[in-house]
């Protein structure tokens, strides 16, 4: 029989719960008892450790993660909701990097030689890699929301700027080629064509000319690309796309 004590030290989570959910879907015979700061695990069978430091490798990567991942998300300087949003993308981005073979592997020899484990000095000194990933994750969260909003904000200036902007063409049909060229041509049949539809060089032109309608007919085989949601977000209201 396997017996180790698994503290759970500054975490305040309900330790034998996750245990027992993590040990059920790693082992076969087992018993939990509660003790102060933990629990004391008892684990019958061969494969004891191997069904214990699956168990463990599980809490660690997919249980523990979340709360260091909801600390590094609280400390940003951000909104509620935007906190929310980062926690959400840096879960989804930590399950991506998560190494779960190599955190078992890792636990086996550590606890071969010890009979406890204390979770929260475990992860912060003998994981510093995995620690490492879930920081990057929570940036990488913050550049996308951070970036996603500079977006939204400069397509609302955009959009201010072309409705307060004199229309200087009645109609402008835009004609988006598969093989990356597109045409203008406007309501009185003049015809600009690109050989490369440059998305920041069309959206320029276009703002400039402010047409009252514009008519998209995209045969480029991308409707949901970077130039058609551009020209839905300044052009509201007065763009339609035809496929």
């Amino acid at each position: 029989m396997l017996k180790r004590r698994i503290d759970t030290g500054e975490y305040d989570i309900d330790a034998l719960r996750l245990l027992e959910r993590r040990l059920g879907q790693t082992a076969r015979e087992y018993a939990l008892t509660p003790s102060a700061g933990g629990v004391e695990v008892e684990i019958v069978g061969d494969d004891a450790m191997q069904e214990l430091t699956g168990a463990l490798s599980l809490l660690l990567l997919r249980d523990l993660s979340r709360f260091e991942l909801a600390y590094m998300a609280d400390k940003l300087p951000l909104s509620v909701a935007e906190k929310q949003e980062v926690l959400a993308n840096s879960i989804h981005c930590a399950k991506k990097s998560e190494r779960l073979g190599t955190v078992r592997r890792k636990l086996a020899a550590y606890l071969a030689n010890e009979d406890a484990l204390h979770l929260s000095g475990y992860m912060r000194f003998r994981m510093p890699e995995m620690m490492s990933a879930w920081k990057l994750c929570v940036q990488s969260a913050m550049e996308e929301l951070l970036l996603e909003k500079e977006y939204v904000e400069l397509m609302g200036v955009l959009r201010a700027f072309v409705d307060m902007k004199p229309a200087r063409v009645r109609e402008i049909s835009l004609l988006l080629n598969p093989d990356g060229s597109c045409t203008l041509t406007d309501d009185s049949d003049a015809r600009v064509d690109y050989a490369y539809c440059d998305p920041d060089k069309l959206v320029g032109v276009l703002m400039d000319l402010a047409p009252e309608r514009l008519t998209v007919y995209d045969l480029s085989g991308k409707p949901d690309g970077e130039l058609a949601e551009t020209l839905k977000n300044v052009f509201q209201g007065r763009v339609r796309f035809l496929h």
